[in-house]
């Protein structure tokens, strides 16, 4: 039974989970929902440095404005480099709507 397993291989199991699957885990009962991994900063960090990156953060200029994006990108279908950068620097059409820091 997964209870019965020694933290270090819970852990190790866990981390390798999406983390779509992980908010259904949690979704399953109080031992999921209250676990206190999904609490610990150092197994988020964990996750996070161990799973692969398949969201990427762009921000996008059309032709009003410029926006902060995240997609998913299916790198089988698509290369994330063949996305053009643009700097509103250099560009006089550029209007920011909003700036957060």
């Amino acid at each position: 039974m997964f209870s019965d397993l020694p933290r270090e291989i819970e852990e190790e199991i866990l981390s390798r989970v999406p983390i779509k699957s992980l908010r259904q885990l949690r979704a399953t009962g109080k031992r999921w929902y209250h676990h206190p991994l999904f609490k610990d900063p150092k197994f988020i960090k964990r996750y996070f440095d161990t799973t692969p990156r398949k969201y990427h953060k762009a921000i996008v200029l059309n032709e009003f404005r410029i926006q902060s994006m995240s997609s998913y990108v299916d790198e089988r279908r698509i290369s994330p480099s063949r996305f053009l950068l643009v700097d509103p620097l250099d560009n006089q059409k550029v209007d920011i709507a909003h700036a957060f820091h």
